[in-house]
């Protein structure tokens, strides 16, 4: 425990000891007033009495924890409020937070947790997919920090929480490890199994860019790869750049920051991009989001007018935007008018934010122990209100596995160069229903959806939209059928039972109807809708 100890004495940057127990209570009280001043609409997803209870319960654990642990428990409760700008940040050290590291990177591919990187020392852990650590399983102890991520969806968890399991503090404070001198990571490489024991990492903390890590003598899973890394790979630095690919017909455009250059006005960028697509003979264009992670959002109208100037271009199967989990803040801005706005095809994974949010954060100084807490003061509405999507999904998957980022595959890019446009979920089953043939629109169903590359799309929206094209052709039978299967597919949604109420309510089924409200506030209580459609089914006329 004298490593622990040790470690504890200088988690927070600039100083060397740790604050005493009644000026973190002042803190932890100073925040709780703080947070839900500043934030508009704090308790949306947590309830107040939830919020009060948690920063009590940590409030009697104070004494009882070393400096780590307080921060970690103050994560904790930031994180339940479920808003992904309001952050305290335990591994960028953005907050003020000085937490070490093993020697490892990992990251959350699309088959599993992989070491990504490690100094030279660890070498033979690159490449291995990680299935313990301490003496827990993996998916275990990724849970646990995923506790501690200030997510509005997986994604952007997914995100970040890999860089806490290679946090001694958070670990100790996770009761993975008992002691932070050494932890033991044990993986799977080439079926076989090594565990190793680690000390924390002495040197430069190494820099990672979105899954790309630049630090000088490590030991990257591509080494010896011998090709140069993928395209979205190689200048990863620079906020915008395009180029041509020949064989493709097509422009890549790579769009990091949503920022005016000091050398170059986004408006101009695109411009320029435009300007190349109607002189040139350009097929498709491919605008790369993936490692967006936001900016001023009122830079965004220049790109979407840019892109309605190409023509040739803004129109289905010739305009696709690759996203993924840094897609976050402007740049989901971005993706919320592209959708919007053009005939823009998704390409890659979900983004890491929900279309409509809540954003510009202002940092929360805590006086004594003088880390900040980031606090969201803006509502972003760019959709309906009723969007309650948690990320923008790709129309076509292309997740990357271990293999692909060891071999410099980019299966995201390779989709968007070479995908043909495909009638939408809606439109495939259209035809067989209009004319009652509800099997067939099953069988399309069911083909769609075991799809690899329909793995995100939004089916409750599809056929939502489905059952309202039906409806307007006056086949209100057919229309029921849709929104029944849509309550059996996303048994969870609340929003799908009340779709299915309403519909009910329309044909007379006043029984099935109120069932169909009922549990739709069973599934959340917050459903006015659900509860003043039940209430005047339930009124006597």
């Amino acid at each position: 425990m004298l490593a622990s100890l040790a470690l504890a004495l200088g988690c927070i940057a600039g100083r060397a000891d740790a604050p005493s127990s009644d000026q973190w209570r002042a803190d932890l009280r100073y925040l709780a007033a703080e947070m839900p001043r500043v934030h508009p609409n704090l308790f949306r997803r947590l309830s107040r009495a939830a919020f009060d209870s948690a920063v009590a319960a940590l409030d009697q654990r104070i004494p009882s924890l070393d400096c780590p642990g307080v921060l970690v428990g103050i994560a904790r409760i930031v994180a339940r409020i479920g808003d992904g700008h309001t952050f305290f940040d335990l591994v960028s050290g953005y907050s003020g937070v000085r937490f070490q590291i093993y020697p490892l990177v990992l990251y959350a591919f699309k088959d599993g947790l992989y070491v990504q990187a490690a100094d030279p020392v660890h070498a033979e852990l690159v490449g291995g997919r990680v299935t313990r650590i301490g003496s827990r399983p993996a998916d275990s102890v990724f849970a646990a920090a995923a506790e501690l991520i200030d997510a509005e969806n997986p994604m952007w968890t997914r995100r970040w929480a890999p860089g806490l399991l290679v946090s001694p503090e958070v670990l100790h404070a996770l009761g993975v490890v008992q002691d932070t001198a050494l932890a033991r990571f044990t993986v799977v490489k080439r079926d076989h199994e090594v565990t190793v024991e680690l000390a924390p990492w002495s040197g430069a903390r190494p820099m990672v860019h979105n899954g790309i890590v630049m630090a000088k003598g490590w030991v990257d899973v591509r080494d010896g790869a011998g090709r140069s890394p993928p395209l979205w790979q190689r200048d990863p630095h620079d906020a915008y750049w395009y180029r041509y690919l020949a064989p493709s017909r097509a422009v890549y455009v790579q769009y990091n920051e949503v920022g005016d250059k000091d050398t170059e006005t986004v408006a101009h960028f695109f411009d320029r991009v435009a300007a190349f697509v109607n002189r040139h003979q350009v097929d498709r264009l491919v605008l790369d989001l993936r490692m967006n992670g936001g900016g001023d959002n009122t830079l965004n109208a220049a790109v979407v007018r840019a892109i309605g100037r190409m023509p040739a271009i803004d129109r289905r199967g010739h305009f696709f935007s690759i996203i993924g989990r840094h897609t976050f803040s402007a740049a989901q801005n971005l993706v919320n008018a592209l959708e919007k706005y053009t005939d823009v095809i998704f390409v890659g994974e979900p983004t890491g934010s929900p279309p409509n949010m809540y954003g510009d954060a202002t940092p929360v100084r805590l006086p004594n122990s003088g880390v900040s807490v980031y606090v969201s003061t803006v509502w972003w509405q760019d959709l309906d209100q009723r969007d309650r999507r948690w990320w923008t999904a790709p129309e076509i998957a292309a997740e990357l596995t271990a293999e692909d980022f060891r071999e410099n595959r980019d299966p995201a890019l390779e989709a968007a160069l070479t995908a043909a446009p495909e009638p939408a979920l809606a439109d495939r089953m259209l035809e067989p229903l209009e004319r009652g043939d509800t099997a067939l629109a099953r069988q399309r169903y069911e083909t769609y959806v075991a799809d690899a590359r329909h793995a995100y799309v939004d089916t409750e929206r599809a056929l939502v939209a489905l059952a309202g094209r039906v409806a307007q052709a006056h086949r209100p039978a057919p229309a029921v059928w849709a929104l029944e299967l849509n309550a059996a597919e996303h048994p969870g949604s609340g929003e799908a039972y009340e779709n299915l109420g309403e519909a009910y309510a329309l044909l007379g089924r006043t029984d099935l109807a109120a069932a169909s409200f009922e549990r739709a506030l069973a599934l959340d209580p917050r459903n006015f809708e659900a509860k003043r459609r039940l209430r005047e089914l339930r009124e006597p006329s």
